[in-house]
């Protein structure tokens, strides 16, 4: 029992012992300061705090230096879009940034710590738009007609601005003036040397197919595009631009557009343009085009023009024609020359003998099945017209016979079926003055370019050709009296040149079609704009029988019904408001007789002059296409409309 109670003592003595040890550890830090009693709770944030921020200390380092030791990897970890931006604005980087990483990894370490400073990677270099500066004009000149020609030059080219060379067969007078204001004159090689077996073209086509390679040759700096055109050529230049803005200048690109001639697309070929309409070819494919285009020359020497030699280059290397309907080739032969064939039967020789002298004596070209019919293909006949206008060639089939006629390189032709073999064929030529006298002068329907112009394609206008020999665009002006005119509006706004609109003022059941800077026609009635936005046939080709199908565009009679003829009113005049930032053009009513109408609604044989409020807008073309709006405006005046032309509204559309 006492051994059992000295027991407990001792036990209970052993726990007292060690609650004294453990309490002081248990209730002091390290330190010695309490940790329960009194303010000894504080310190606790204070230290959470300190280690967050050295932690936070430790990562910004760490990552600074990550940073540091990647800087110079940044050309392999270059995103997707990044390097296919390089290598689009700037081809040769790739390359470059291959070789500079090549010889930076040995070094990279040691440099590191004699430098000691970041290598940050280059930025790509700043795209540019293509300018006009940017582009070198080809211009294919004739000695013969260059006194004349190159006022269409003076037009349009700007020597403070613009870049080109004329290339002439031989030297001309050059004066002073022409110095200031033409672009510098050199003279076409040799090609002689080069074989030409067309009987029926000209082997200057040859000279004229080199003008880009030579061109070339000159070394100029910083080129982007060379343009190929004629001296009878007009471009609208901001428009060309905008055309070529487009396309990458660092790719093979060919660009231009087709005749207007069905005929003559068929002739040629629908793949090649044309180069009196201007083509432009980019600066790497020119280089291309110069290194086998005298090989390429010598394996076609049967094609007829500059032109399809140009195409069939073109198509040795792969690139087809990409188009814009922007440049005209505006063919003309149809404005020279109009035929007929008149058959003369062959009863007995003194019946035709009569016919047959009036024919000739008219210098016109007769022929006869009978007398030179045989097997097969016959060696054509060739007849020249006194005053040089035109060559007829007649190649007679079996069953069948062809005429061509060629108006300078233009070529028409007809076809016609053998009826009796023991006829004559006698071509009737009706030459431009006889032609002129029977025909209104408000359409001539031989040469007038007015239903192309005012139903313009969406599209900017960039250039026009033939200028010569079709009638000037505005009455009663000389040709390049009208173009000049036509470039007043296209001063203020080019990207909007031609460009048609079309509305209506329901109020007096009146159809207004605007080309503006051009002309405006107003309708009596209500058309559709599917029927307003074709060509009507003004223009028509040389083959009556075939105007509606002779182009390569859909076309429209001028007028089904005497009072639908338009009344047409041409521009007389533009200018700026300043204030409101708006063009304000001018169009007087065009003087020529009207059938009368009995129709009982408003006529406007009353109008005398349409006003027409438009904002320039460059970025047009910036926009997917569509036609301007135009909206009829109150006005006072009974002899007066006025219209607005803008951007379309939100749900506004040419409603009938």
């Amino acid at each position: 029992m006492q051994n059992k109670s000295k027991f407990l003592r001792m036990k209970e003595s052993k726990k007292d012992s060690e609650k004294e040890v453990w309490d002081p550890i248990q209730m002091r830090s390290s330190s010695g300061n309490p940790l329960v009693h009194g303010s000894s709770s504080r310190p606790i944030p204070k230290l959470m705090v300190w280690l967050i921020l050295f932690v936070s200390v430790i990562y910004v380092i760490y990552t600074l230096k990550l940073l540091a030791s990647s800087a110079e990897d940044s050309y392999d970890d270059i995103p997707f879009t990044l390097s296919l931006h390089r290598s689009l604005f700037n081809p040769n980087r790739t390359a470059e940034m291959t070789k500079e990483k090549a010889s930076l990894h040995p070094h990279r370490d040691a440099r590191e710590k004699q430098v000691g400073l970041l290598r940050m990677p280059k930025a790509p270099p700043r795209w540019r738009p293509t300018e006009i500066h940017d582009v070198v004009f080809g211009i294919a000149a004739s000695s013969k007609l260059w006194q004349k020609r190159k006022e269409y030059i003076k037009i349009w080219y700007k020597p403070d601005r613009m870049r080109g060379v004329v290339w002439l067969d031989n030297r001309v007078k050059y004066s002073a003036e022409d110095n200031r204001t033409l672009p510098p004159v050199r003279f076409s090689s040799d090609t002689s040397k080069f074989h030409y077996t067309n009987s029926q073209g000209h082997r200057s086509a040859i000279r004229i197919s080199r003008i880009v390679t030579e061109t070339l040759s000159m070394n100029m700096d910083n080129v982007r595009w060379f343009v190929m055109g004629d001296d009878d050529t007009v471009f609208i230049t901001e428009n060309l631009i905008r055309v070529l803005r487009k396309y990458d200048h660092t790719q093979y690109y060919y660009i231009g557009s087709l005749s207007e001639s069905h005929i003559q697309n068929i002739f040629f070929s629908y793949s090649m343009a044309y180069g009196g309409g201007g083509f432009a070819i980019s600066y790497p494919l020119a280089k291309a085009l110069s290194k086998m285009q005298d090989r390429c020359i010598q394996r076609y020497p049967g094609l007829y023009g500059s032109d399809d030699r140009m195409q069939a280059c073109m198509a040795e290397l792969g690139v087809p024609l990409t188009k814009e309907l922007g440049f005209h080739q505006c063919n003309p032969s149809s404005r020279w020359v109009k035929f007929q064939i008149r058959k003369i039967s062959a009863v007995d020789d003194e019946e035709v003998g009569p016919t047959v002298l009036e024919c000739l004596d008219l210098g016109l070209l007769v022929f006869s099945p009978s007398a030179n019919i045989a097997r097969g293909f016959h060696a054509p006949l060739v007849w020249e017209h006194p005053s040089s206008i035109c060559v007829i060639y007649v190649e007679i089939f079996e069953e069948s016979y062809i005429i061509s006629i060629y108006v300078g390189q233009e070529k028409n032709v007809f076809v016609g079926l053998l009826g009796e073999r023991n006829v004559l064929y006698c071509v009737y030529l009706v030459e431009p003055s006889a032609f002129e006298a029977t025909n209104p002068p408000m359409y001539d329907v031989y040469g007038n370019l007015f239903g192309l112009l005012a139903a313009h394609p969406v599209t900017p206008l960039v250039s026009l050709h033939h200028l010569d020999v079709v009638e000037p665009i505005y009455p009663n002006v000389t040709r390049v009296q009208a173009l000049n005119h036509l470039m007043l509006p296209a001063k203020l706004d080019s990207a909007g040149i031609m460009q048609q609109s079309i509305c209506y003022d329901k109020t007096r059941s009146w159809t207004i079609s605007v080309s503006w800077g051009f002309a405006i026609q107003v309708f009596r009635g209500i058309f559709s704009p599917r029927e307003i936005e074709m060509p009507s046939r003004t223009f028509l080709n040389w083959y009556k029988r075939a105007d509606y199908t002779a182009y390569s565009f859909n076309t429209r009679p001028v007028s089904r019904n005497p009072c639908q003829k338009p009344f047409v009113f041409y521009m007389s005049s533009v200018r700026m408001h300043s204030k409101l930032n708006t063009t304000v053009s001018k169009y007087d009513r065009h003087r020529v007789p009207h059938p009368p109408c009995r129709w009982k609604m408003a006529d406007p044989n009353n109008l005398q002059m349409v006003i027409v409020y438009k904002k320039p807008d460059p970025n047009l073309w910036n926009r997917s296409p569509r036609r301007n709006c135009c909206r009829v405006m109150k006005t006072k005046e009974p002899r007066t409309m006025e219209v607005d032309v803008g951007v379309c509204k939100e749900g506004e559309f040419s409603e009938i």
